[in-house]
């Protein structure tokens, strides 16, 4: 007796119902979601949930699969950002405590003539760290400005399938 109870509500369960999708802009991104998420909630059309096994594959299933994909790649995409400001940060600390290494040195220079040639050489020795930083911030910055180009290609992407 249990069992056909068990069957028939195992029969009710496996009916796909109809889903209802809203799409919504919150902060200047595209949100999907099953209950309107805002005040300009725009209400998909009703899409069955798939069939067990089923094909995935209807537009707004695409859509949703598209809109994740740009989310996660945009995570990356930031943290790789973060990651390189960091790094950028760090360098310009390193480079100080050098420079303040040279300076310091320069200030303890006699004022006679090897302590003119010692500052003529710590003079030398701070362009050095410089230069030698300067490349490497440098490289740091195009790393950055690669990856905020590569954010604003995917959010245009994002900003135009709204339309």
């Amino acid at each position: 007796m249990q069992r056909p109870a068990l069957l028939a509500i195992g029969l009710v369960l496996a009916i796909p119902a109809p889903a209802e999708i809203y799409r919504c802009d919150q902060d200047g991104e595209t949100v999907f979601s099953d209950s309107p998420c805002g005040s300009d909630a725009e209400k998909l059309e009703d899409v069955s949930a798939p069939k067990p096994g089923g094909d995935m594959g209807s537009g707004i299933n695409e859509e949703l699969q598209q809109q994740r994909s740009a989310e996660r790649a945009l995570e990356s995409i930031n943290r790789k950002i973060d990651d390189a400001r960091e790094k950028r940060q760090s360098l310009k600390a390193e480079r100080e405590a050098e420079l303040d290494k040279v300076r310091a040195r320069k200030r303890r220079a006699n004022n006679n003539l090897a302590g003119a040639t010692l500052e003529n050489s710590l003079a030398q020795e701070e362009r050095n760290i410089q230069e030698r930083y300067q490349s490497r911030l440098d490289a740091i910055n195009e790393k950055l400005d690669r990856l905020k180009d590569r954010r604003r290609t995917i959010r245009e992407r994002q900003d135009k399938s709204k339309k």
